[in-house]
């Protein structure tokens, strides 16, 4: 799940890894979306703030059970949606 701004061109200095790691997912989502539009809705979720270890100091995060559980996303998709990056509230974000 990558950040919910767009990582490629945030200022995280000679962090590439972590650059990659987060724009990763919506590369493939487009490219997969593409191949798939007209059958499968194929998109990326932001799941909000997730308490890990690398921000376990933000306010207002969710547990890891909480952002990935069954009940994490209750968006309802259709195929207009395919390739779309999603805040877990259903709203797009831009990419």
């Amino acid at each position: 799940m990558p950040t919910a701004t767009p990582t490629l061109f945030q200022p995280f200095g000679e962090n590439y890894a972590y650059c990659v790691f987060n724009t990763a997912p919506n590369a493939v989502n487009i490219n997969v979306a593409r191949d798939i539009k007209d059958s499968i809705a194929a998109v990326v979720v932001h799941p909000g703030s997730v308490a890990t270890d690398m921000n376990s100091h933000a306010d207002g995060s969710l547990s890891l059970t909480r952002a990935v559980g069954d009940d994490a996303c209750g968006i309802q998709l259709s195929l207009t949606d395919t390739g779309k990056f999603l805040k877990y509230d259903g709203a797009v974000i831009p990419w």
